[in-house]
């Protein structure tokens, strides 16, 4: 996830039949979300704390990708749960997913987007963001402003444009929702499960049996 700030994204993965159907013909034009795809997510998972703005998030997304594939010859947008979040899938390949949390919601547009992005996140404020996950805080409710919604576009704009260039060259898409708990960008590495580490121990030699001491 997913382990990449978080509760981490409910249940084993579960891909969409349309993720999983061969011989996909893409159209020219996106093709019309089912409006209950998401539904499961909402009713299920999703923290009633972070409703609302996760709701508002996949909005902005969806409009702004509807935008772009409008504009793309060849491509079809859909929308699953994927890896147990609300996942949007070009071409039948995943190409970002959302999740919502008690204290915030995530866009893993994948790391690439993250990458590009990174002097814009780190001045951005309530967002926190390592390899493949973006974070944006719920509160203070005066951070969603301008601002904030620019930098969402931005990285949707950041995720489609890496995504066509996959579907264009064959390659695997590497968007995959990191857990929402994730551990930060530096920690110290800690002994594998199982393994010890061995202690010198100091033995004293005895004399040996039958010798007295002198």
């Amino acid at each position: 996830m997913p382990s990449s700030g978080k509760a981490s994204p409910k249940a084993a993965a579960r891909s969409s039949p349309a993720g999983k159907r061969r011989g996909h013909s893409p159209s020219t034009a996106a093709s019309k979300p089912s409006t209950d795809a998401f539904a499961a997510y909402f009713n299920r998972d999703c923290p009633a704390a972070a409703s609302t703005r996760l709701k508002a998030l996949i909005d902005r997304v969806r409009s702004r990708l509807h935008e772009k594939v409008a504009a793309k010859a060849n491509v079809s947008l859909s929308e699953a749960i994927t890896w147990g979040v609300p996942t949007w899938k070009l071409n039948g390949k995943n190409l970002c997913h959302a999740g919502g949390f008690q204290a915030h919601v995530s866009l893993f547009p994948g790391a690439a987007p993250v990458a590009q992005l990174t002097a814009d996140l780190r001045k951005a404020k309530g967002v926190g963001f390592e390899k493949g996950s973006i974070r944006f805080n719920l509160q203070p409710d005066a951070a969603w402003d301008d601002k904030r919604w620019a930098l969402i576009d931005a990285i949707t704009d950041a995720a489609f444009d890496g995504a066509v260039t996959r579907v264009a060259s064959g390659a695997k898409p590497t968007s995959k929702p990191a857990s929402s708990k994730a551990a930060p960008a530096t920690r110290k590495a800690s002994p594998k499960k199982g393994l010890t580490t061995p202690v010198k121990k100091t033995m004293k030699r005895s004399p040996a049996k039958g010798v007295a001491k002198k």
